[in-house]
């Protein structure tokens, strides 16, 4: 991940307004941050309006494909994201509150028109992704067979290996090596007794 120069974010489109308001704190340290419409007025003119309506983020974006807002974008708008459909959900439709997710109508991860946001859990995104069959499509015949090579067989060292071969052979509970900070008391119970149970009928 790459960082914007520091004027790569302001358009020929841009109101030289806005331009002239952004650049007197880049310049000269008086930040002075963009109103609310100011701010809308900016974020859209920095976008790229494709046949389906979605506003396209031309510029810089994270691994994942999200765009992505430089320091003096994120200073300028007033938001505490850098990724620019939830800083442009909440400019349009205010505050997120929760633990909510922003999730694309579109599912075109650079665009940030409000109209193609909602918020939803991570199971109600999950949800909607299956109903749309981004699973299936991503699921090909060549990554299933790479993660069941991953998971099983030669790929995996761990795997097969039953007895005092096995990684944790005799290691029950919670002396488990799979135990970690992140496992709740009750997972830990149901683990436990599953793995005595298979130490048992010598299955591990």
């Amino acid at each position: 991940m790459t960082w914007q120069k520091s004027n790569c974010e302001m358009s020929a489109t841009t109101p030289k307004s806005i331009v002239d308001k952004v650049n007197s704190w880049v310049h000269h340290g008086t930040h002075t941050p963009l109103t609310l419409r100011e701010s809308k007025r900016l974020l859209k003119a920095n976008c790229v309006v494709d046949e389906h309506g979605c506003w396209i983020w031309p510029f810089n974006a994270f691994k994942n494909g999200y765009g992505r807002l430089s320091c003096r974008m994120v200073l300028a708008i007033g938001v505490n994201t850098s990724r620019v459909h939830v800083a442009a959900y909440r400019l349009w439709n205010g505050a997120i509150s929760g633990n909510l997710y922003v999730c694309h109508s579109c599912d075109v991860k650079r665009c940030f028109n409000p109209k193609h946001l909602w918020l939803g859990t991570n199971k109600d995104n999950q949800l909607d992704a299956a109903s749309k069959g981004v699973f299936a499509k991503y699921w090909t015949k060549v990554r299933r067979e790479e993660k069941r090579r991953l998971c099983s067989g030669s790929g995996n060292p761990m795997y097969g290996r039953r007895g005092k071969d096995a990684p944790a052979y005799g290691r029950v509970g919670k002396l488990h090596p799979m135990f970690g900070k992140h496992h709740s008391e009750e997972s830990k119970d149901k683990i436990s007794a599953g793995l005595l149970r298979a130490h048992e009928e010598g299955r591990r």
